[in-house]
């Protein structure tokens, strides 16, 4: 393996640095938004988990979303996972976490691979805007709940125990 030129590769990784914290700044707004999401109908509770992630509950779900850096192609990744089996003290989110969807997004907030099924709706969704942030915070604790209902299990999150 030959390696890059070191002025190269320093110049690489602080391009990478950089996109990284344009990105992480979009995810961390969509975090923010995702408080502003509960409705007088019903309640979310919106948790926050260490790292690049956040958890919002509803009824028995809790869906956790993760941040991940792409890059090869500059994009960040918004990952939904149902973590409705974890423990009250969520130290076994890793082995329970069953991924529901995921999509990128890019410099500007666009999601990129994000469609609404609203009629005449064509534009992309917008991490930045605050509707938008619900509706796929809704649509992923929608996607949990037409799960399997967790097992109920000795210290879980979504149970008496």
């Amino acid at each position: 393996m030959q390696l890059k030129e070191r002025k190269k590769l320093y110049a690489e990784l602080r391009n990478a640095k950089d996109r990284y914290d344009k990105l992480r700044a979009i995810f961390d707004g969509m975090k923010e938004r995702a408080g502003n999401v509960t409705k007088p109908d019903f309640e979310l509770g919106i948790t926050f988990a260490e790292g690049a992630a956040f958890r919002v509950s509803f009824l028995n779900c809790i869906v956790q979303f993760r941040f991940i850096y792409d890059r090869k192609n500059g994009m960040g990744i918004v990952v939904a996972e149902d973590i409705s089996d974890a423990r009250a003290d969520f130290s076994d989110v890793r082995k329970v976490a069953v991924e529901l969807w995921r999509f990128t997004f890019n410099g500007n907030g666009i999601a990129t691979d994000l469609t609404s099924a609203e009629p005449g709706d064509h534009d992309p969704f917008n991490l930045g805007e605050t509707t938008d942030c619900g509706q796929i915070v809704a649509a992923a604790l929608d996607s949990a709940l037409d799960r399997s209902p967790p097992k109920p299990q000795s210290g879980a999150v979504g149970f008496l125990t």
